[in-house]
């Protein structure tokens, strides 16, 4: 086992360290270097560096960042305005919110209470669902609702399931 693991960690470092040195053709041709080949080698650095997982996700999503300015591509405040956008820390907060309410089990508790005020008519319960998120997107963002809302469904869903299987096996012992 720990064979396999050093072996992966030694991959994913030649990986790391070989890939730029094979792509320094697209940026340092014998001609003139164009911005063209620069952003074409950050791009397939990038891809290659998902692709492998060789560097973790978040790290390699933040390369343009650094990369860009050093090549030429785009200044570093052209870069972080892009990436540190309001939008995108809108969504970023929104999703924060959501994973905060499903780590301490509001969502669990969310979904009691629509079970045990709707009932488990489909219909009464499709109302308590579409209730939940409009009062919910009252406060935080679409997105963000709906990414919280899969997770109340999801737990909705699991104890109509719990309940159902616990249904059926009181019904099997009955005859």
């Amino acid at each position: 086992m720990k064979l396999v693991a050093s072996v992966k960690a030694s991959w994913q470092t030649l990986v790391v360290l070989l890939t730029p040195i094979a792509l320094c053709p697209l940026v340092f041709p014998f001609s003139d270097t164009s911005l063209e080949s620069r952003c074409a080698c950050l791009m397939v650095l990038m891809a290659v560096f998902w692709i492998t997982e060789s560097l973790p996700l978040p790290l390699t999503s933040l390369l343009p960042i650094a990369l860009c300015p050093l090549l030429g591509i785009a200044s570093s405040k052209q870069m972080c305005a892009v990436y540190f956008a309001e939008t995108t820390f809108l969504v970023l907060g929104g999703f924060i919110v959501a994973i905060a309410i499903e780590e301490c089990q509001l969502h669990k508790r969310l979904a009691l209470k629509i079970l045990i005020i709707m009932g488990v008519e489909p219909r009464r319960l499709m109302l308590g669902v579409m209730l939940t998120t409009a009062f919910l997107s009252m406060w935080i963002s679409n997105t963000a609702t709906t990414a919280m809302m899969l997770t109340i469904t999801r737990a909705l869903l699991l104890k109509l399931l719990t309940a159902y299987k616990a249904t059926q096996r009181r019904l099997t012992l009955d005859t």
